[in-house]
């Protein structure tokens, strides 16, 4: 996809757990929101696709459909929803996480869907298409290589993809 940005990122747990109004979350949503509006003036992206997953893919979805309802983003900038498979719904978990869901799938100017059904190598092919159909992976990522995040950074370096890691950035004191 031309002019494309993809998210990937931890799901909500402990340390993680994208408390609305926790110091972390905002800083959080500042370094997001200031990636996202110098990616859409300085490179001209215009999709951000995300994974679906609760946690972060959900939560950077959010901000983007915001900062467009509030004018950061000119309207031609869209959310792409990337389903691994068709009823992926179903397997979110928690009520802000499926409202969450429900919003972006809603708002979404586009949704794919990887595979046909879900199977075990659903969120790999997710994974790769997040990566194959974009030039820059913003992700919220603690360097543990175990986690599916850890497999698209892994998979974005292979192929040459600028990685953005909000997680490394936000060690600073300042948004970059």
């Amino acid at each position: 996809m031309e002019h494309a940005a993809s998210f990937t990122g931890h799901r909500p747990r402990v340390g993680m757990a994208f408390d609305l109004r926790s110091a972390r979350t905002e800083m959080l949503e500042r370094h997001l929101d200031r990636a996202v509006e110098l990616l859409v003036r300085q490179q001209d992206v215009r999709y951000f696709l995300c994974g679906m997953a609760s946690g972060f893919d959900l939560f950077a979805a959010q901000r983007v459909l915001r900062l467009r309802r509030s004018g950061v983003l000119p309207e031609s900038v869209g959310v792409v929803a990337v389903l691994p498979y068709p009823d992926h719904s179903w397997d979110i978990s928690g009520e802000r996480w499926k409202r969450a869901y429900q919003e972006v799938l809603q708002c979404a100017c586009d949704q794919v869907v990887v595979t046909q059904k879900k199977r075990k190598d659903s969120f790999r092919k997710r994974n790769e298409y997040l990566v194959r159909n974009a030039d820059i992976l913003i992700a919220y990522w603690n360097h543990d290589p175990r986690t599916g995040t850890g497999q698209t950074v892994r998979m974005a370096g292979e192929n040459a993809r600028t990685v953005i890691n909000l997680y490394d950035l936000m060690q600073q004191a300042e948004p970059f």
